[in-house]
C-alpha cells in the first residue's frame, strides 16, 4: 500500500482547483471574444461596411439601390 503524505494530498488537491479554474476562465473568455467579434461583423455588415458578404448577391448589397439606373 502506498502512502501519501498529507502536504502532497494537499498540492494535489490546489493543483486541480487551479487547473479547474484556468480551464473553465480561458473557456468563458475565448467565448466572450468569439461573441464580440460576431458582435462587431454583424453590426458593421448591417451598416454596409463589410460588403464583401453581398458579392455574391448584389442584390442583397445596400449600396445596389443608390446606383440604380432604372429608378430615373
Amino acid at each position: 500500500m502506498l502512502l501519501v503524505s498529507p502536504a502532497k494530498d494537499l498540492r494535489q488537491v490546489h493543483f486541480l482547483i487551479a487547473f479547474r479554474f484556468i480551464v473553465v476562465f480561458s473557456f468563458h473568455v475565448y467565448t466572450y471574444i468569439l461573441l464580440l467579434v460576431d458582435t462587431l461583423v454583424t453590426r458593421s455588415s448591417r451598416e454596409g461596411k463589410y460588403l464583401s458578404r453581398h458579392v455574391d448577391y448584389p442584390e442583397l448589397s445596400p449600396v445596389s439601390f443608390v446606383n440604380d439606373s432604372s429608378c430615373t
